[in-house]
């Protein structure tokens, strides 16, 4: 069951991760959800059913009726109680996320009682059997095609909230947002990801009664960045989740202090010293022939020996980019060519604003490529470096140290899943700003790959502040020796 939950939302976990405890929504905030959607949906099928059976409208008045509620008035009546009832229980289950629902509510049992007073004035509006069966009217497909859109609301709401999963491993938190239509097709993914070392503190609350009885609400894990905590709302077992996340972060603690104790002795003191690996890049690049690699980088650009990567949007963008030039260039030699035939310009002139399109669109398109090849993301050892280069001009650049990133995240959506690329959004603890690696190919292996960064970089910090205090040590120990404290 893990591993088919783990295919579904695709997660890229790191080296040594293992996926611990899941949780996702209470099944009390599908159904409040999908309350609104669905009593439109049934709403529009009756009244579909209605015209098809030849039902009509009019507007008329029955004296005789007035002052007197007949069945149909008590089916209004009892449609108000309804939605006077989902209010009511939509204000139960959430305080916050429902008052457009809410608030659309008292809309319709405003415009009910009005109906029901409409109706007790002795005035009618619906005429059983008045025209024939219409199935197919103008207004029976008007309805067939809201219905259907309707429909794919409710089937996205469900889905939706099949795949949102807060998920706890032994190295991050991870929030997964996603509808997933078809895998790896149809599909809009958010990602967030928080390392159980930057956690500082996890919350879990209930607003409502109905949160209290069965056993649900909101986790907020907060971060050393106090503006983007990760919160999942009406959180299955929220209790159990905010449990496990702090007791699994001060394991995680405690484990790597103990290990690092021990690597420490047996590295810098008794010289153990453990074979190094060779660095490679795990996941798949964009190799381009050698005879275009004057005109473009391998996507990512590798560059071993340093440990970087760098990115480049997907080629699609630079497709797109290159189709303006192109296209003015063909629409403008499909101009010329009437004008030739039919004698209504000469050769040389045509030849003349032809050279002159053609060198200017070139030029366009030569500005374009090196624009398309400055826009560059790296991923150093130690940084993330956001670079944004004008073609032939001035150049900005930002960078981050890995040590500084609070959370990675990863957004898709149906359009950009279909091509494979994403953005990939790092918070820091500063003051600087979101970094975000803009459209580039296959987000989830960048962020993964941000992420194994991270978790190496701290690694290595962990291991030079041990050798500043076996240092320290060492010079106490010569410190006693000149001193003649030490006794043998």
């Amino acid at each position: 069951m893990q591993a088919q939950r783990e295919y579904r939302i695709k997660l890229r976990l790191l080296e040594g991760e293992q996926i611990l405890y899941t949780i996702g929504h209470h099944a009390v905030s599908g159904v409040a959800a999908l309350i609104l959607p669905v009593g439109l949906l049934l709403l529009i099928v009756g009244l579909y059913s209605y015209i098809a059976l030849g039902g009509g409208f009019t507007v008329s008045r029955d004296l005789f009726s007035a002052g007197q509620l007949d069945l149909f008035d008590w089916l209004v009546v009892g449609q108000a109680v309804l939605l006077g009832g989902v209010w009511l229980f939509l204000g139960s289950v959430e305080r916050k996320s429902y008052r457009a629902t809410r608030w659309s509510l008292l809309i319709m049992i405003v415009l009910l009682i009005g109906f029901l007073v409409y109706r007790a004035a002795g005035w009618r509006l619906f005429a059983p059997a008045a025209v024939g069966m219409q199935p197919f009217g103008p207004f029976a497909l008007l309805l067939i095609v809201v219905a259907l859109a309707i429909a794919g609301q409710v089937l996205y709401i469900l889905v939706d909230l099949i795949n949102d999963q807060l998920i706890l491993t032994n190295m991050r938190v991870i929030y997964f947002n996603g509808a997933v239509l078809i895998p790896y097709l149809i599909e809009k993914q958010v990602q967030r990801d928080v390392t159980l070392e930057d956690i500082q503190n996890v919350s879990s609350r209930t607003e409502t009664y109905l949160q209290h009885w069965l056993r649900y609400g909101t986790i907020k894990v907060q971060t050393a960045n106090q503006d983007a905590p990760l919160i999942f709302r009406a959180a299955n077992d929220a209790r159990e989740m905010q449990r496990r996340i702090m007791t699994e972060r001060q394991r995680l603690l405690q484990n790597q202090s103990e290990r690092n104790f021990d690597q420490l002795i047996a590295t810098r003191v008794y010289e153990d010293q453990t074979p190094s690996t060779t660095w490679r890049y795990p996941f798949r690049v964009l190799v381009i022939p050698r005879i275009f690699r004057w005109l473009l980088n391998d996507n990512p650009l590798v560059e071993p020996a340093q440990r970087s990567l760098t990115w480049y949007p997907h080629w699609i963008f630079l497709v797109r980019d290159l189709t303006w030039p192109l296209g003015t260039l063909l629409t403008v030699v499909a101009l010329m060519v009437p004008l030739f035939l039919f004698g209504w310009a000469d050769l040389p002139l045509l030849s003349a604003i032809g050279i002159l399109v053609a060198l200017i669109c070139l030029l366009w398109m030569v500005y374009q490529l090196e624009d398309y090849r400055n826009d560059r993301y790296m991923l150093t050892p130690t940084a993330v470096i956001d670079i944004d280069k004008k073609p032939f001009g001035p150049e900005g650049r930002r960078s981050a140290s890995l040590g500084n990133i609070q959370t990675v995240t990863l957004n898709t959506t149906f359009i950009s899943n279909i091509f494979g690329y994403g953005d990939v959004v790092m918070t820091t603890a500063g003051t600087g700003g979101a970094f975000t690696f803009y459209r580039v190919p296959r987000p989830r292996e960048v962020a993964a790959t941000i992420n194994q960064a991270i978790s190496t970089y701290r690694k290595g910090d962990r291991d030079r502040s041990l050798d500043e205090a076996l240092q320290l040590l060492r010079e106490f120990h010569h410190a006693q020796a000149r001193t003649g404290e030490l006794r043998h």
